[in-house]
Order: structure tokens, then sequence, then C-alpha cells
């Protein structure tokens, strides 16, 4: 068996530790009736929660938790009822921990949803960032330089696209540079 675990862990790159508090997590389940089928996210209370089945294909959540000592009482109790909270269906306290199986409803957790944004806001700022620059590289090619580039001259639409503004309010100002034969013009 410490063999058998001991590959999964390397395989998976994760500690032995972790695949034997798993493997013991997926053995109680099943004890009590659930199939595991896959991670969902991180736990509330335990580190991970997964998406398991009961016997009639209903599906719950189930989390094990290692480190609580005694629970001499529900973590929630089952009377406690609210749309805006999970229902727990089932607590059973084992001699090293706890599992607690709970409705599952499909979605994310807010550190997830936070992360996605997270991800979702640095890629939007670098779209933009690499947008903005291709206009100016154009106008730079064209021997202008916009001059007043400011939050309010970037006009980003619904799709992301970026447009620069304000090109045909202002004046154009001669800019001559003494090293350049050419004329530079600047939006100003």
């Amino acid at each position: 068996e410490r063999i058998l675990i001991n590959n999964f862990a390397e395989e998976w790159g994760i500690g032995a530790q972790a695949v034997s508090r798993l493997t013991d997590m997926l053995l109680k389940a099943q004890e009590l009736g659930y199939t595991v089928e896959r991670r969902v996210h991180s736990g509330a209370v335990g580190k991970d929660a997964f998406l398991a089945y009961d016997d009639n294909m209903n599906r719950y959540l189930v989390e094990y938790v290692s480190d609580i000592e005694n629970l001499d009482h529900e973590l929630v109790p089952r009377e406690v009822k609210h749309p805006h909270l999970l229902g727990t269906k089932e607590i059973k306290q084992f001699q090293d921990g706890v599992l607690i199986v709970s409705d599952y409803i499909e979605g994310k957790t807010l550190k997830e949803l936070k992360i996605e944004a997270y991800d979702s806001h640095i890629k939007n700022t670098l779209k933009t960032a690499a947008q903005m620059a291709e206009g100016l590289a154009e106008l730079h090619r064209n021997k202008l330089v916009h001059g007043h580039l400011r939050p309010e001259s970037i006009l980003v639409t619904g799709d992301g696209d970026v447009r620069l503004t304000g090109l045909d309010a202002v004046q154009f100002k001669k800019f001559e540079d003494p090293t350049d034969d050419e004329n530079i013009y600047v939006l100003s």
C-alpha cells in the first residue's frame, strides 16, 4: 500500500502524505456510500472539496477534515436552513477526522473568482497597452506625436478594442528636430 501511495505521489507531483490523506478520504466516503468523482475546489473547512455521488446518483460535496480533535456537536445543525447557506446532509466522525457531506451546488469559490478576475484584468491591461502602443507607433511612423495622451483620450469598445481619441480635436504643431531633416508634427 505504501509503495502504491508513493508511486501516485511521484506521478501527481504531490507529497505522499497528501496522497495518503486523499486515499483515506476516498475510502471513508465509500464506506458511507458515496463515490467521489473529482476535486471541485478548495474546501471551506478541509483542504479540498470533492464532487461525490450516492447510490441514487444525487450529487454531494464531500470534505474531509483531519485536524478536528473532538466533534461533540454538528458544525452547523441541520435545522439551520436558508437559501444562502449550503445545507449539510451528513457529518461522520472517524478516529482521525471528520467527513462532511453537503449539498452540491455548481459554482466557484470567491477565492477562485478573485484569481480569475485578477488574471483577466492582467490580460485586459496587456491587451489595452499593446493596442495603444500599436496606435502610437502608427502615428510615429507618420511623423506625428499624440502629445495629449491621457485616460480620457483612450476609448475601449465593448469588445475590448482600443481607439486613441482626440486626434481631430487638437491642432498640429510643427516640431523641428535639429538632428533630423524631416519635421515631426505634435498633436497638442
